[in-house]
């Protein structure tokens, strides 16, 4: 049989063809992107601190209740948004709730409960789909419920930090589009009096307290895209000018055959504000992004400095 021939594709173009990273191929791109060193811990801290949306991919499917996340009458949707962070990070306790069914089981009496943080969710409507189905794929986790503490008890391991007990009762939850699902589990109760290994007892279907153990961990290319925008933005300095925007406002001049009143006109900026940059003058960050919208070129191909 003949080999392979021809060389392998780079790894930039293997990412961009890729829409799931593994936490050890998410963390080797937020390295590159970051210029520092990135481990799994890192990449769990920062979608611990809303700063990066993590997913799982449910290898072998996950029982579930599926909702249709629908507007409110009157009210704007909230959707997903990981570069603002919600007002309200921390749990909030539920007090005086009983132990719910399957509260015998190792972890749930001994937890400390609390309530799902909708914050993110708020202007909609939860509307079930169906009663019990099974996912599978792709779906990324909003750290809402229990899927939240699954990765903080992860992380506090690859720290050596100490044990993760608040638990939301009403489940782990992933999310896609506008359908969030709970996931549920099955545990089986043996009967009082029956054999070790024996089938007698009843199967009870519960809300999840982690993700499937069969699951993958990841994040999507188009979120650590996404998290390299925001960080981009946010370290834009506040003010902008020097020889690299002096050239190339003089190359768009000759370019589009249009003086320094002509492109104030076209921008509404300041005549004398066309001038400073042409002569490499600092300005106001807020000129950079007006030059961007209305020069009809790709704001990347705008230099700042």
């Amino acid at each position: 049989m003949g080999g392979r021939t021809g060389r392998r594709a780079a790894p930039s173009t293997l990412y961009q063809l890729r829409d799931f990273l593994t936490l050890e191929e998410a963390a080797i791109r937020l390295s590159r992107v970051l210029d520092d060193p990135v481990d799994k811990a890192d990449v769990l801290q920062l979608a611990l601190g809303r700063r990066l949306t993590l997913s799982v991919h449910l290898v072998n499917g996950a029982d579930a209740l599926r909702y249709r996340l629908v507007p409110q009458e009157g009210a704007q949707a909230s959707r997903r948004q990981v570069r603002a962070p919600p007002s309200r990070q921390e749990p909030e306790p539920v007090e005086g709730k009983g132990i719910p069914m399957g509260g015998s089981l190792a972890g749930w009496n001994t937890s400390r409960p609390v309530r799902p943080s909708l914050d993110r969710h708020s202007g909609v409507t939860w509307e079930p789909e169906s009663k019990n189905t099974v996912i599978f794929g792709v779906w990324d986790l909003p750290m809402i419920g229990n899927e939240r503490f699954d990765i903080e008890r992860r992380y506090q391991q690859m720290s050596s930090g100490p044990a993760v007990i608040p638990i939301c009762w009403e489940g782990a939850f992933v999310e896609r589009s506008d359908f969030c699902c709970q996931l549920l589990t099955r545990t089986f109760l043996g009967s009082d009096g029956a054999a070790p290994a024996t089938s007698k007892g009843m199967s009870i279907m519960h809300p999840a307290n982690a993700l499937p153990s069969d699951s993958v961990l990841g994040v999507r290319s188009s979120a650590v895209d996404e998290f390299s925008a925001q960080l981009e933005r946010q370290q834009q300095p506040s003010m902008i000018g020097g020889p690299s925007l002096a050239a190339w406002i003089k190359e768009y001049k000759r370019r589009t055959d249009r003086s320094n009143n002509e492109i104030a006109e076209r921008t509404g900026l300041a005549n004398k504000t066309i001038k400073r940059i042409c002569e490499g003058k600092l300005v106001r960050k807020k000129t950079w992004d007006t030059l961007a919208r209305h020069a009809d070129v790709p704001a990347s191909d705008v230099p700042t400095n």
